[in-house]
């Protein structure tokens, strides 16, 4: 008659936040001391006694170094400021939140930054705007504090009406034109329900493929700085 001997063995084990490690029949995913026992091949058994550690949660790190950026007072909607870049050594997956300003919006998965109300950027009334950016892992997360510093763009003193704009034709179809060559700012037609259907930056004259709207009212409007021109017009 053979006995086999018994082995007791012991291990350590590392691994990265959020990682797990299969131990025998055991999926671990929290540090401690766990025992499995194993069979080799001739009948011997092993008790294995494994040290699991699973190491602290690093933040994730920002990693741009320009963190001012300069932009044209009265942006459109949606143009682009900035795109926060950062890393994480777990490899999460990362979000981006913006706080402190409601001039900007950011893509919680890019970090794209992007004019969510150009009617706040007004260099006479503040030459610059702060935001604050974090980026989580969803455990821990890094910060950084940007600047946006807005040019100044020259306002023509001339009204804005039916003499400065020139909106044709009025009654259109595949084609809608627009001049206004003394104002610069932005051009935003909105259905008869409210629903925006163009937004743009506009520089004095622009031509809107109109093909794919429905027919009916629209409203166009012109925002120069503090002037505001619209227009009803009509699509057949």
């Amino acid at each position: 008659m053979t006995i086999n001997p018994v082995y007791n063995l012991q291990a350590s084990k590392s691994v990265a936040f959020g990682q797990t490690y299969q131990f025998g029949t055991q999926l671990l995913d929290k540090s401690g001391s766990y025992t499995e026992k194993f069979q080799s091949a001739n009948g011997c058994d092993s008790t294995v006694t494994l040290v699991f550690t699973v190491l602290p949660n690093t933040a994730p790190h920002i990693t741009i170094s320009v963190k001012t950026f300069s932009l044209a007072e009265n942006s459109a909607n949606g143009t682009a400021v900035a795109t926060i870049t950062a890393t994480d050594s777990e490899g999460a997956v990362l979000t981006y939140s913006i706080s402190g300003s409601v001039a900007f919006a950011i893509d919680p998965a890019t970090g794209a930054v992007t004019v969510k109300d150009s009617s706040l950027l007004d260099y006479e009334s503040a030459k610059s705007l702060t935001f604050t950016v974090r980026v989580s892992d969803g455990t821990a997360y890094d910060e950084v504090e940007i600047t946006v510093t807005l040019t100044d763009v020259v306002e023509t003193g001339l009204p804005m009406n039916a003499e400065s704009v020139i909106i044709f034709p009025n009654t259109f179809s595949d084609r809608l034109s627009i001049s206004a060559t003394a104002f610069h700012g932005t051009v935003l037609v909105t259905a008869q329900n409210g629903a925006e259907v163009y937004s743009a930056k506009f520089g004095g004259y622009t031509d809107i493929n109109t093909r794919n709207w429905p027919a009916g009212k629209y409203t166009v409007s012109i925002v120069c700085g503090k002037q505001v021109y619209s227009e009803t017009i009509i699509k057949k």
